[in-house]
């Protein structure tokens, strides 16, 4: 049995398997990930993704891997809760989704 759980699994299948997916494979492995379990979670999640998955895929895809790796209850606390991640990176990430939330919901 793998030590790896399916989190692990899949973002070890995008980054080592890279090369292997052109980029619109890359986009429909991420939009599946950015399914989550909480609604309020994915409400905010996949409306970001998709107005901006090429340039993230291309130009952040491991600070998007990290977000994803997240538990979905962190998540929900960082994007309704005021709370943020612990490392600067990721809370800048997860501000700029808010902000583009806010921008795109009013």
């Amino acid at each position: 049995m793998s030590d790896l759980n399916s989190n692990d699994a899949d973002k070890a299948c995008l980054v080592e398997g890279d090369e292997a997916l052109d980029l619109e494979a890359q986009i429909r492995q991420m939009r599946w990930r950015c399914r989550r379990g909480i609604l309020e979670v994915e409400m905010i999640l996949q409306p970001y993704f998709e107005r901006h998955a090429r340039a993230l895929l291309i130009e952040r895809k491991s600070l998007l891997l990290e977000l994803l790796s997240c538990a979905d209850t962190d998540l929900m606390a960082w994007f309704t809760g005021g709370q943020l991640p612990e490392t600067p990176e990721l809370a800048a990430f997860v501000k700029e989704i808010l902000s583009d939330h806010r921008s795109n919901h009013g």
